[in-house]
């Protein structure tokens, strides 16, 4: 069992991951529930944990173990009490509400991600995610739904890569990277956000932009600002009614009111202006 620091609802995380193409999460048949399928963090092969919340912002019951990842994914390992006073007293975060962030299941899969979408297509890069899952026999059936976990580090590293050549040696380095430690999600955490920003970008394939990706949606630093994502400065610039905030640097400065939520705030901006597309 998670408890909860701060308000949470499984709804929400659930209702975003199924519109969310590169976590590849299906989420399950039962909408009071959320079935996760990832790579554990502690070891090899594939995991396939069932989620539910009883009470509304009440505890979160994991069934299948993994709770500190599972936590991690959800932004439950987060006290977000000060998050939620920030959120009051934005009167645009406000309407949107408290969400949490939901994540990649770990640093090294929001690099892998990184570099499957790479000057690629979302759904060819999808369809390029689904062919590696299948190479590494990571799919998991369970109660008629098809899972598409991407496969750890160790597992990728053993199969034929079926993707373009230009992306299968930078999946490799990645993997190496993740069994050396490199992505370790706690390991980012503790660096600060432009610190760890830069560390990720010594991998090959990952520029400013992704490593934003993997710093903020794989290892969950709360504070740290994506102002290369010009998704999220269109977001805050249509919620705010300010055209101006798309450039960079006023949108940088915009931010510093979210501190320390930055990455909090840019996620619920951004999936809110998705939602409503």
């Amino acid at each position: 069992m998670i408890e909860p620091r701060g308000p949470f609802r499984l709804a929400e995380a659930r209702e975003f991951l199924a519109g969310f193409g590169p976590a590849g999460q299906r989420v399950g048949g039962d909408p009071d529930a959320l079935t996760l399928a990832f790579a554990p963090d502690d070891g090899d092969g594939v995991a396939l944990v069932t989620v539910t919340q009883p009470e509304v912002d009440g505890p979160i019951h994991v069934d299948g173990g993994h709770e500190a990842q599972v936590a991690r994914i959800l932004s439950l390992d987060v006290d977000a009490t000060g998050w939620a006073e920030l959120v009051r007293a934005d009167p645009v975060l406000r309407d949107i509400g408290p969400r949490r962030p939901v994540l990649f299941s770990s640093p090294y899969e929001a690099a892998a991600w990184s570099v499957l979408s790479a000057r690629t297509h979302v759904a060819q890069a999808a369809r390029l995610r689904q062919r590696v899952v299948e190479a590494a026999g990571a799919v998991i059936e369970h109660e008629g739904v098809r899972h598409l976990p991407f496969p750890g580090p160790a597992a990728l590293l053993a199969i034929d890569l079926p993707v373009p050549q230009v992306k299968a040696p930078r999946l490799r380095a990645i993997a190496q990277a993740a069994l050396a430690g490199d992505l370790d999600a706690t390991r980012l955490r503790a660096m600060p956000p432009g610190e760890a920003m830069a560390a990720v970008q010594a991998l090959p394939g990952i520029g400013p932009f992704y490593a934003a990706l993997v710093v903020i949606r794989g290892a969950g630093a709360p504070d740290a600002l994506p102002a290369s994502e010009p998704r999220v400065r269109r977001a805050a610039a249509s919620a705010y009614g300010d055209p101006g905030l798309e450039d960079p640097d006023a949108f940088a400065r915009h931010a510093e009111r979210w501190r320390p939520w930055r990455s909090w705030a840019s996620f619920a901006l951004r999936a809110t202006a998705a939602s409503q597309r």
